[in-house]
């Protein structure tokens, strides 16, 4: 009974050692990281590739340091609007997503949609599809529902006339959630079947 006990306690703390140890490992691996990306900052221009290494350091820092990751999201927005810096609508799109996602600010996550949505129009990027429909999306959940279902109506209707039919079901799904939403519920399961049935 002791010796089953010892067993068991000793089987605990190497399991504790082992997991500290493992964790250790992945915090000075994570601060190694943080370290590079801080030394490339230093020597990186005002471009598309600066805001990509603050993305990943607001990532790295998410998860052990809020206030420093609030504040590399801060300098991120300040930066992209006082030095216009160019940006893809992937990029546009993913900050959006990292305001949606992490920070719950729907409205700065609104704007980078709509600009994601403007700058893949203007490019004849059909990735606006995407971002149309995200965009509409957000604004239904923020409780716009009117201008939200305008702008995924807007997608799903030119998926429909361009015969996409790849993007049919994630368009048809995310009018189903805009329309649940706006409370119309039996257009939400109309869409949410037809999103099944493809």
């Amino acid at each position: 009974m002791i010796n089953s006990m010892i067993i068991k306690v000793l089987a605990f703390w190497h399991i504790l050692i082992f997991s500290i140890c493992q964790v250790s490992g992945s915090f000075a691996q994570e601060t190694k990281e943080i370290d590079s990306l801080k030394s490339l900052l230093k020597i990186v221009s005002y471009d598309s590739a600066r805001i990509k290494i603050q993305l990943k350091l607001f990532n790295l820092y998410s998860t052990s340091d809020t206030g420093q990751a609030n504040i590399i999201l801060a300098n991120l927005t300040k930066e992209i609007d006082d030095k216009n810096i160019p940006m893809s609508p992937d990029l546009l799109y993913m900050i959006g997503q990292v305001y949606e996602n992490d920070k719950a600010d729907f409205n700065t996550a609104i704007e980078f949609f709509q600009r994601a949505t403007d700058k893949a129009k203007q490019e004849n990027d059909l990735k606006y599809l995407d971002y149309e429909l995200w965009l509409g999306y957000t604004l239904s959940r923020t409780g716009d529902t009117e201008q939200g279902l305008s702008h995924v109506i807007n997608a799903v209707e030119a998926v429909e006339n361009m015969k996409l039919i790849n993007k049919m079901p994630f368009s048809y799904i995310i009018l189903a959630f805009s329309f649940r939403n706006a409370n119309q519920y039996g257009k939400a399961k109309l869409y949410l079947n037809k999103a099944l049935l493809i």
